[in-house]
């Protein structure tokens, strides 16, 4: 073999394989964790009910089909991981960034919303300003470790020019993720998650707010089918690059964020709470106008990323027509 076919043969980037081995592992891990709260949320119905802790049945089913969910997803992408797969690196960097931005927002919202929460708690002699104190910095720690600084490291290590070369050395084999741009492979995979998370509000006993008010039986059922139906054809639609699913997502996000800013207005939002009043947190988010400019600020970066990637279902649309 000459010396110019040995240079094509070496990779010339840092193999990160032992790396992605680590990380794999660590998701596993982290797999297995939410594996052991679904199972224990399934299975502590009767000692709930016995420590005097009154958490509805939906809202246990929903938290255990949530952490089964994740579960699945982290063994999935961890082994993906450490077979060094160019789908599992997309697809761990998109959700990473999305791990990170849901993570920084609720950093926030327990900056800004939960110390009424525990003054309330303080007040109403249910706490110790010690023991509130406390568990006030222990949720924010919790939170800016496994919420914000865990991510951050996965979206850095995933996103980096090495691993990505690793993975597509290793696995010369084009993707399904290779087959759409990845800004727009991220709005495909939000829209999906966002119909699936619709889907699993059909476990909390068809009650759903809809632009003021409270659907409950057949009218709920309906109303969540068909966003759940809406949101699985724009995933679709998006991935195929349809211009279509692009002014689709644009109306259902302005749908959403009009729905929910009523919902806030009429106090629908505070009807409900009131219904479950177990959940402080969410009745001093409610309460303010916290709700309506976490809307406002997430409609207006979606509505933003939404203007930035539609160049590339113009450039497809293009393509297609200049092959009619």
């Amino acid at each position: 073999m000459t010396n110019n076919e040995n240079q094509l043969t070496i990779p010339k980037f840092k193999n990160r394989k032992v790396w992605l081995v680590v990380f794999g592992i660590l998701q596993i891990i982290l797999g297995a964790f939410c594996m052991h709260i679904a199972i224990t949320m399934a299975t502590s119905g009767d000692i709930l009910k016995n420590a005097g802790t009154n958490l509805p049945d939906s809202i246990r089913i929903l938290t255990c089909m949530l952490y089964l969910g994740l579960a699945i997803w982290f063994i999935l992408m961890g082994i993906g991981s450490i077979k060094a797969r160019r789908w599992a690196r997309v697809l761990i960097l998109i959700t990473s960034w999305v791990w990170l931005i849901v993570g920084l927002s609720i950093l926030f919202y327990e900056i800004a919303w939960m110390p009424d929460v525990y003054n309330g708690m303080v007040e109403s002699g249910k706490t110790t300003p010690e023991a509130a104190k406390v568990a006030k910095y222990l949720t924010i720690g919790f939170s800016s470790i496994f919420m914000v600084i865990m991510p951050s490291i996965f979206v850095l290590f995933y996103s980096g020019k090495n691993v990505k070369a690793t993975c597509e050395f290793r696995d010369q084999n084009i993707r399904w993720t290779d087959k759409c741009p990845l800004p727009v492979l991220i709005l495909s995979l939000w829209n999906g998650f966002a119909g699936a998370t619709m889907f699993l509000s059909l476990f909390s006993g068809y009650s759903f707010p809809f632009f003021g008010f409270i659907l409950k039986g057949v009218p709920a059922l309906v109303v969540i089918l068909a966003l759940v139906l809406s949101y699985l054809y724009l995933a679709w639609g998006t991935y195929k690059l349809k211009i279509k699913a692009w002014w689709g997502t644009v109306a259902l996000t302005f749908i959403i964020s009009i729905s929910v800013t009523i919902n806030y207005l009429s106090g629908t939002f505070m009807k409900i709470m009131n219904d479950q009043p177990n959940q402080p947190g969410g009745n001093a988010f409610v309460q303010g106008t916290g709700i309506v400019i976490f809307t406002g600020v997430t409609t207006v970066l979606l509505l933003g990323y939404l203007v930035y990637i539609r160049k590339f279902f113009l450039k497809a649309e293009k393509i297609t027509s200049s092959k009619m």
